[in-house]
């Protein structure tokens, strides 16, 4: 068993897209992410680390990280424990600061526990997410308005709304983060909003694959919330991505919301699986 780095995420592809590929929708954050990596790197400002365990010729384990976020894990075969340890090892002699983890759920608390014997790391348990999948839109309750693409001139109402959804949803206050992510998604023409005379409510259609893409950064102002506006606007655009030849479309939620669990099931969505987050706190 060994671990291999990689150094272009198109390589990482060549090795991994075909096993990660068997569950898509499960591994499409970790899919996603190494295709934006290739199509949009000026979008991280400091450089991934794509990793792969072998065995036997055999990819049993798969890691992406884009600095300063959680490492992405997706594993191939059920026991991992080696496959933890020697991955460990290598972003131990490579310097690389590891903040938490991300993954299903079993293969996040394993990694995590085993991390924390590697390293002296204290787990602090993140967020409980639950991952769905759409092939098929069931309408959402008329209301009124309608999907329109955002627009460079939507820059500063996007920014703000990307701010306070990153806060609300996951703790973090960066605004030049968040001003990155929406010129990059107005220049991708992958940000929407639902328009009943102003924007009411804002989604994007995000990390495409070759057979799916995910909705995220779903957003509706507080005093706007209730109205339908966030369930019109996920189904319009989830019905707009499989018009456009997308198989699936897919999202995370956290399932402490059990407004937004309903919401999607609501208009067609199906859980798939749960995904974990823990992050890392070390001894000074």
């Amino acid at each position: 068993m060994r671990v291999i780095e990689f150094s272009n995420p198109a390589d990482f592809l060549d090795l991994l897209l075909p096993h990660l590929e068997k569950q898509e929708t499960a591994n499409n954050l970790i899919i996603g992410l190494a295709f934006r990596l290739i199509n949009q790197a000026d979008l991280y400002p400091l450089p991934p680390f794509l990793a792969a365990v072998e065995q036997d010729g055999e990819p049993v384990l798969a890691a992406l990280m884009t600095p300063p976020h959680h490492i992405v894990l997706a594993g191939f075969t059920p026991d991992l424990n080696r496959a933890y340890a020697l991955l460990g090892e290598s972003l131990i002699q490579d310097a690389w600061p590891l903040p938490g983890v991300r993954a299903p759920a079993e293969l996040a608390r394993n990694f995590a526990s085993r991390w924390a014997e590697i390293s002296g790391a204290r787990i602090r348990p993140g967020q409980h997410l639950r991952a769905y999948e759409l092939r098929e839109v069931i309408p959402a309750r008329p209301v009124s308005g309608e999907i329109r693409l955002a627009e460079m001139s939507d820059l500063a109402l996007a920014e703000q709304w990307t701010w306070e959804f990153a806060l609300e949803a996951m703790g973090e206050d960066d605004r030049a983060a968040a001003r990155r992510n929406v010129e990059f998604r107005l220049r991708a023409r992958e940000l929407f909003f639902w328009q009943d005379g102003q924007p009411v409510s804002m989604a994007a259609a995000i990390r495409p694959t070759r057979h799916g893409i995910s909705v995220g950064a779903v957003y509706t102002p507080p005093v706007l919330r209730g109205r339908g506006y966030a369930s019109a606007l996920v189904a319009a655009l989830s019905q707009r991505m499989l018009k456009r030849g997308c198989q699936f479309v897919s999202l995370f939620t956290n399932l402490a919301n059990p407004t937004s669990n309903k919401i999607y099931q609501d208009i067609g969505y199906r859980p798939l699986c749960d995904f974990d987050e823990y992050s890392f706190d070390y001894p000074a």
